[in-house]
């Protein structure tokens, strides 16, 4: 029963939250990415980057010069998506590499295979993500929303950190951009408990996806500025956004997206693609990292991100839980 009261609380949070950032984006105009320049067939890698938000970045990073890999599961969807990129821009350099994070095999095969082009790699979008879906757990035992939107995308991280960090130089770090949510603040992740719950809340297990996302890139940036790394790690929040993502949200609730969507209450995949193209590309940023970016604006994460201790046990229980070796560690 309190397991329940505590999901439903959350649901509550959630859609207040949600409706509060609906407001906002009402009465602020939408920012544009700023300060990008032609990146000169510079290396990408884009989770998910075949529908949705990631689509439309990975688009907006082969305009800009970029030569991107899409990773993501369906060959078919991809093809799709390079056929549409290229209509618009037949220049675009642009390939899929298979990439499922519901698999941490599947995630060391795809950063080993990628490592075998002996490609440098500029910028790494770690963009892919489900929203609360049923009750799934996938081949390594880890509820669905934990795993695809946080721990695969960090073993990912790990096994490409030593690309980023040889390709990085002083005034043109190479970047991380990893896509959390506003839903962060909602959290209730409990060190203790973090895989093994006797209940599964959706809601819950989504906020706390993205919330450990923000722990452990303000850990990972932390890590490899004090090695004097020339990589930078920032999240960024899209907005709410009328995407796939809403795939399983209530039946009963869909009108309300569709007619919101129609009003331009919420945004376009486009225009949620923006931030992170701005994080990924500006040279405003450039050597900035440890941030949490909303409409191409800087902003505080709750409180709770910032707890170093928080962050040690997250990113400690998470070496663990991915199975990376000594060997697969930058700092060691």
């Amino acid at each position: 029963m309190a397991a329940l009261l505590r999901e439903f609380c959350t649901i509550l949070h959630v859609h207040l939250i949600a409706v509060f950032d609906l407001i906002r984006q009402l009465f602020t105009p939408h920012c544009y990415a700023k300060g990008v320049v032609n990146q000169n067939g510079h290396i990408a890698i884009v989770t998910g980057g075949a529908s949705g938000i990631g689509f439309e970045t990975t688009k907006k990073l082969c305009t800009n010069g970029m030569r991107v890999f899409i990773a993501s599961r369906s060959e078919e969807e991809a093809n799709d998506a390079i056929e549409r990129i290229r209509r618009d821009d037949p220049e675009a350099s642009v390939e899929w590499m298979y990439l499922d994070l519901a698999s941490l095999m599947s995630v060391r095969r795809c950063a080993s295979t990628f490592k075998s082009y002996d490609l440098p790699l500029h910028v790494l979008v770690n963009n892919a993500g489900v929203m609360i879906p049923p009750f799934m757990k996938t081949e390594d035992g880890f509820e669905l929303q934990f795993q695809v939107n946080y721990l695969g995308h960090f073993l990912l991280t790990l096994l490409l950190s030593d690309l980023l960090i040889k390709t990085g130089v002083h005034n043109k770090c190479a970047r991380i951009v990893n896509v959390s949510s506003v839903a962060h603040i909602c959290e209730d992740l409990d060190m203790n408990n973090l895989i093994d719950r006797t209940f599964y809340g959706k809601y819950s297990s989504y906020s706390n996806s993205k919330f450990a996302i923000i722990l452990s890139s303000y850990r990972l940036h932390q890590k490899l500025m004090t090695r004097g790394n020339h990589v930078t790690v920032n999240c960024v929040h899209p907005g709410v956004v009328n995407s796939e993502l809403f795939h399983h949200y209530h039946w009963a609730l869909q009108p309300l997206r569709r007619i919101c969507a129609m009003l331009h209450v919420l945004k376009t995949p486009e225009e949620g693609s923006e931030t992170s193209v701005y994080v990924a590309l500006s040279t405003e940023l450039e050597g900035n990292g440890g941030l949490y970016f909303a409409n191409c604006v800087a902003e505080k994460s709750s409180s709770r991100t910032y707890d170093k201790c928080l962050q040690n046990e997250l990113w400690d229980r998470s070496i663990e839980l991915a199975s990376v070796t000594e060997k697969e560690l930058f700092y060691d």
